[in-house]
């Protein structure tokens, strides 16, 4: 980093013990990049320390009229539940208060499953589990987000190839939509692309 020679550093706050160390070399700023801080929040500190709040303010406004219109194209149900699976090499995650979720629990009105309620109000941003638990969690619908890795491949294979996963509601009736675990962010690139993504899966009837 010293050999850098920054004018800024834009710090992450999960290690604090780098910030004095970092400060020495140049200005440094900490922002809840690797935190639990909103997106919004922390999109719009970026923007106050550039300069570009108004930039920020058109952005948030252009968002939030662009969820509103994808609320209305899915025409969900009140209270519909949903459920984010990750599938990474060859673990499975539920997803909790972050990523996907941040989408689809944040804006378009999905309800955790109540298994993920109890990780939500922990504030837990995922967990690993066990096939034999994956009931527990799942809601109506379910959000599969997997890769192209042969580890995870053969592990989502084996998955959905088990009597467990083809006796889930959401895969009997075809609720399960699946996306590239790319989406697991919520970064305002990812959100914005991710309402497009979201709209063309859904109107596909998902995938099984």
């Amino acid at each position: 980093m010293l050999a850098l020679s920054p004018d800024l550093i834009i710090f992450d706050d999960w290690d604090e013990t780098g910030i004095e160390s970092l400060s020495q070399i140049a200005p440094t700023v900490v922002v809840g990049l690797d935190g639990t801080f909103p997106t919004e929040e922390r999109v719009r500190q970026l923007a106050d320390l550039f300069g570009r709040t108004e930039a920020a303010d058109r952005w948030f406004n252009d968002y939030k009229t662009k969820v509103a219109s994808v609320k209305k194209q899915l025409n969900l149900t009140e209270g519909d539940t949903a459920t984010s699976l990750l599938v990474l090499g060859s673990e499975l995650y539920i997803m909790g208060s972050k990523g996907l979720n941040e989408t689809l629990y944040g804006q378009l009105g999905f309800k955790p499953a109540e298994g993920v309620q109890k990780l939500v109000d922990a504030g837990e941003r995922f967990v690993t589990i066990s096939d034999e638990v994956l009931p527990q969690y799942i809601g109506k619908h379910m959000f599969l987000l997997t890769d192209t890795s042969s580890k995870t491949a053969a592990r989502q294979s084996a998955l959905m190839d088990s009597g467990l996963w083809k006796a889930i509601p959401a895969v009997k009736e075809g609720r399960v939509y699946t996306f590239d675990s790319k989406y697991n962010f919520d970064d305002p690139i990812t959100l914005d692309r991710l309402l497009d993504e979201i709209v063309e899966i859904f109107s596909s009837k998902g995938t099984q």
